[in-house]
């Protein structure tokens, strides 16, 4: 996956910002974000680089999310997880330079919570009927909801990873139009 990073002074190498490991840089198939695209760029930089702690614990909070998503859903679980992110959501807006991505990816979240939940309302109704009517539930539409829970589970997964700081950042820079990409 994509993941932002600086050049290191050697200039052989790239550090990311968000924590991993250094990749060495060639440039028979390399591809990066451009920075600064507009001559405000430096200023919007200097405020991500200030944001970057903030951002590297918000990653820690968001793969908690993210790990909380990939069980089992409940309704209970899901409410505590739109809780939960509605916080970190709350917590990256206030960071000056990603307040703008954060808005979008919590309002992406939410649409996708509301759906998951749907979803699984729908799929839990259906696997009550047995002991409502004494019969058996339609195999069909019992397996049509879950399939329909599980890809809404998927998008709201999908939704979170708007979270994960490379990918708030990198948004950030897109929204102010400092960040572009050329392939050499």
């Amino acid at each position: 996956g994509a993941w932002l990073a600086e050049v290191d002074t050697s200039e052989r190498a790239a550090r990311p910002l968000f924590g991993g490991d250094e990749a060495e840089l060639t440039f028979d198939g390399c591809s990066q974000t451009a920075i600064p695209w507009r001559p405000d760029a430096e200023e919007v930089e200097a405020s991500l680089r200030r944001d970057l702690p903030a951002l590297r614990a918000l990653g820690e909070r968001v793969q908690r999310l993210r790990d909380k998503a990939s069980r089992q859903p409940s309704e209970e679980g899901l409410h505590a997880l739109g809780d939960v992110s509605k916080g970190v959501v709350a917590d990256a807006a206030k960071l000056p330079a990603v307040k703008e991505a954060a808005g979008e990816a919590g309002s992406a979240i939410l649409t996708a919570l509301d759906a998951a939940k749907a979803a699984l309302a729908a799929a839990v109704e259906l696997r009550k009927a047995p002991s409502r009517d004494a019969a058996v539930p339609d195999a069909a539409a019992l397996e049509r909801a879950e399939a329909a829970l599980r890809g809404r589970m998927d998008g709201l997964r999908s939704s979170l990873e708007r979270l994960r700081p490379e990918a708030i950042a990198a948004a950030a820079w897109r929204v102010g139009g400092t960040a572009g990409a050329r392939r050499y």
